[in-house]
């Protein structure tokens, strides 16, 4: 049998994403970028602020923090993963 292989990354921001959770991105330069996830691929994400998209490049992100109340149903998130080990 296989093991599937969890790509954590991937199923948070696809969350973010499909719930439009508001996020704070901290960047390594230690600037901050507010909005909600609307695409992302390997290398890079798109922000939405609310006026504009801005393309952020995944190797600049410090730290991705929900935000508000669509922010709860993320706070256990990948506890599901871990109960299957």
């Amino acid at each position: 049998m296989a093991k599937q292989i969890v790509n954590v990354q991937e199923q948070f921001l696809n969350r973010l994403r499909r719930e439009k959770v508001q996020v704070v991105i901290n960047m390594v330069n230690g600037s901050e970028c507010h909005g909600v996830v609307s695409s992302f691929d390997n290398f890079c994400l798109v922000l939405n602020d609310g006026y504009t998209s801005h393309l952020l490049y995944k190797h600049a992100v410090a730290r991705i923090t929900p935000q508000g109340a669509g922010s709860g149903a993320l706070k256990d998130f990948g506890v599901e993963n871990l109960a299957g080990r």
